[in-house]
């Protein structure tokens, strides 16, 4: 369900792009931005607000008590440390591949000898890498920026990710918009201040 909702991001960002041409849709926004609509719509398979909607389309389907998504939260929190050292592993790889060519895996073994799993000998992860090699050359960073983003403007729903008044700006500043105007402009549009990264770090550290 959190996959089906990140891609419903991407087809509202589509869908509902306000512009006066085609090519300033969601396709043309910058890539380490284009996630973060898709990364924020994730969080509506987590809530107990947004989940209770089910019962609207089907009644005599088991709801989740308060509990059980507490333990689903719980269950997608846990490894989260390693899951973000990976993400920065494979960013990393990117970027040293861009600014410094060499053998991949020459690469991929100094950044895993240097992790707490070490590298294990005769793997070679460089060869099923595809990202790079699809467009996110230099870019595969924008996974994690992205996150940072979605964070960020998941804040101005609040607790309440059903406030109409929240969810038309939302409309008309981000999905609207396309790349009409620069990404942090519409960022601050619709947060109403500067973007900053407090709301990722209180994500990751569990504090939210």
């Amino acid at each position: 369900m959190e996959t089906l909702l990140h891609e419903l991001g991407h087809v509202l960002n589509e869908v509902l792009s306000n512009v006066d041409y085609a090519p300033q849709a969601l396709s043309t926004v910058k890539w380490d931005f284009v996630e973060a609509p898709s990364q924020m719509f994730e969080e509506w398979t987590r809530r107990e607000q947004t989940l209770a909607l089910f019962a609207e389309v089907c009644r005599e389907c088991p709801r989740l008590t308060p509990e059980q998504i507490a333990k689903l939260d719980a269950a997608r929190r846990y490894g989260q440390a390693t899951g973000y050292s990976r993400q920065w592993m494979l960013a990393k790889l990117d970027m040293e591949l861009s600014e410094r060519p060499r053998p991949p895996l020459e690469v991929w073994q100094e950044l895993e000898r240097a992790s707490p799993l070490g590298h294990i000998e005769g793997t070679r992860f460089p060869t099923s890498f595809t990202h790079i090699a699809s467009g996110y050359a230099a870019g595969y960073y924008g996974y994690m920026w992205s996150l940072v983003i979605a964070r960020d403007l998941l804040s101005g729903f609040g607790n309440d990710l059903l406030d109409t008044k929240a969810g038309a700006r939302y409309r008309e500043s981000i999905l609207g918009a396309g790349n009409e105007r620069e990404e942090t402009e519409m960022v601050r549009r619709f947060l109403g201040r500067d973007p900053n990264n407090q709301a990722f770090f209180a994500e990751i550290t569990g504090k939210s």
